[in-house]
């Protein structure tokens, strides 16, 4: 068998098996964890939350959650209506399946969903100042 035959065998097999290691991580799903305790006497507020990934009806969750304290040039949007588009879709169901190399295999990283939102600024950080608190 000549070099570059050999060489090719080779890079095919490598690709191939990437390939497979691949499409076994991305097929990975955790289960949907508990939700999670909220210290008493912190402040808390109500929250559509997805921990794992499936459908709509599986997946989100209305939990309490700590109220978060918004940093560096951020707000804090107290939402009165949103909208739902593509993009919550894919990351609430993780389809297609590519889409969990971004927002984490197994399970989403990030626990909220939302990209298109009303409401009313309840809170700014620091260095904002185009919005009033």
């Amino acid at each position: 068998m000549k070099l570059r035959n050999k060489i090719f065998v080779g890079l095919g097999s490598f690709i191939a098996l990437s390939i497979a290691t691949l499409a076994v991580v991305v097929s990975y799903e955790s289960r949907c964890p508990a939700p999670l305790p909220v210290e008493e006497g912190k402040p808390t507020m109500r929250a559509i939350v997805h921990r794992c990934y499936g459908t709509p009806s599986e997946a989100l969750r209305l939990e309490n959650i700590e109220k978060p304290v918004p940093g560096d040039g951020q707000l804090l949007i107290r939402v009165h209506a949103t909208s739902v588009n593509p993009a919550e879709w894919y990351g609430a169901t993780g389809q297609p399946r590519l889409v969990r190399l971004m927002n984490g295999i197994g399970a989403p990283k990030h626990p909220r969903l939302g990209f298109d939102m009303a409401g009313t600024v309840e809170a700014i950080g620091p260095n904002v100042t185009q919005f009033k608190g």
